[in-house]
């Protein structure tokens, strides 16, 4: 089953530090940098898909209960739900 269907391209970013988005309210596309090589571009495409499966999923059920409380994980605080993400 294909998820992605569109790309569209991004600014390079650093080497070795590809650039890539994906939401869950354009299911389907993806934004990326371009890639230094092709193991980076498979990797790149397989972290958005999975993205966007996971946000499919979570359109379905609900795995973690909703609110406003935010578990720290990187720099920025994010909620609950943002750890699945990660």
């Amino acid at each position: 089953m294909a998820i992605l269907l569109t790309i569209a391209p991004l600014p390079t970013g650093q080497r070795f530090r590809p650039l890539s988005a994906s939401g869950a309210e354009a299911f389907g596309s993806a934004l990326l940098s371009e890639p230094d090589d092709a193991i980076q571009l498979a990797a790149t495409l397989v972290h958005e898909s999975q993205h966007h499966r996971l946000g499919a999923l979570r359109h379905l059920l609900t795995p973690v209960p909703t609110g406003g409380s935010t578990v720290r994980g990187r720099d920025n605080p994010r909620p609950v739900g943002g750890l699945l993400q990660r």
